[in-house]
């Protein structure tokens, strides 16, 4: 019978490590991202009421990195109580696969986070209130202000 699971060879000698310590990092490492990104939240709507409404933080972007923050952190977990060593090549092939996407998923935090900053800052408001004066405006202004 031709195993399905078993075809990424073992380049960077997974087999040499504890899967615990493995999978605990990326865990540790993924919540502690998730927390950031929610306090981001929790800050960027008490700072800016005002400006950001309910149905921005309803973004697909913002709604699928929290699904799959979540998701990751169950399939890890799983990983960690059901992968003892690192002994077969479904193993490591699964280990190899976890730490794709966690990879994956380091590298789609940096949207998110632009995301949600974008929403709340007023440095954009900014620039494009620069980028729209003209001579003419100048020429507008009260001497007062």
């Amino acid at each position: 019978m031709v195993n399905k699971f078993d075809f990424v060879p073992d380049y960077l000698h997974l087999s040499n490590h504890n899967p615990q310590d493995y999978f605990g990092l990326m865990i540790g490492a993924i919540a502690s991202i998730f927390g950031i990104i929610m306090a981001v939240v929790i800050i960027a709507i008490e700072f800016s009421k005002e400006r950001i409404n309910y149905n921005s933080l309803n973004n697909e972007l913002i709604k699928n990195s929290i699904n799959y923050s979540v998701s990751l952190i169950a399939i890890l977990f799983f990983a960690y109580i059901q992968i003892d060593l690192f002994k077969t090549s479904e193993q490591i092939t699964i280990g190899y696969y976890l730490g794709l996407l966690f990879l994956l998923y380091l590298y789609s935090v940096y949207p998110v986070i632009q995301k949600l900053v974008g929403k709340s800052s007023r440095i954009k408001e900014n620039i494009d209130l620069v980028k729209s004066l003209n001579q003419n405006s100048f020429k507008t202004a009260s001497r007062y202000r």
